[in-house]
């Protein structure tokens, strides 16, 4: 999977620097995406499924950490 933050390591911009403002915009519109995916596609799938699903937020807590 793709890392969604544009803005990390060592070419994090200054909040006043030139390119801030571009990666703040890249950043808001992959985190947009990524919900609109969400809501769209994987929880109507999981909806679908029938599966509990606490019992699926614990399998995928479990795999976070």
């Amino acid at each position: 999977m793709e890392s969604i933050v544009p803005c990390s390591g060592d070419d994090t911009p200054e909040p006043d620097g030139e390119t801030f403002d571009a990666k703040i915009k890249v950043l808001s519109e992959s985190v947009k995406h990524h919900v609109k995916e969400e809501r769209n596609e994987m929880f109507p799938r999981a909806k679908e499924s029938k599966r509990d699903m606490m019992e699926l937020g614990a399998q995928i807590a479990s795999r976070k950490e």
